[in-house]
C-alpha cells in the first residue's frame, strides 16, 4: 500500500505546477490504518510518508530529471536497504 501512494505521487507530480527549489511545498493526505503498529507509527511507513515528500519536491523542481540524466539513484529510506527509488 505505501508504495502505491509513492509510484501515485510520482506520476501526479509531474502534472502539477512547477515550483523554485527555494519554495517549500505541502501535500495533504491521509495514512491509512495499516501504517499503525500498536497505537504508533513504526519507522519504516513514517519514513515512506516522508519519502513521498521529497519525491514530489524533486518531480516538481525538476531535479528528478536532471538526477535521471545524470544517472543517479536515489535510496528509499523506507524500504530495505538494496532497492532504490529512481
Amino acid at each position: 500500500m505505501r508504495w502505491i501512494r509513492l509510484l501515485t505521487t510520482l506520476l501526479l507530480a509531474r502534472f502539477k505546477n512547477k515550483v523554485d527549489p527555494s519554495t517549500s511545498t505541502v501535500l495533504h493526505f491521509l495514512v491509512c490504518i495499516t501504517y499503525i503498529d500498536a497505537s504508533i507509527m513504526n519507522h519504516a511507513a513514517m519514513m515512506t510518508v516522508m519519502e513521498v515528500g521529497h519525491v514530489d519536491f524533486m518531480v516538481r523542481t525538476g531535479f528528478f530529471r536532471f538526477a535521471r540524466k545524470v544517472t543517479w539513484y536515489f535510496r528509499s529510506r523506507g524500504s530495505s536497504s538494496s532497492s532504490t527509488v529512481r
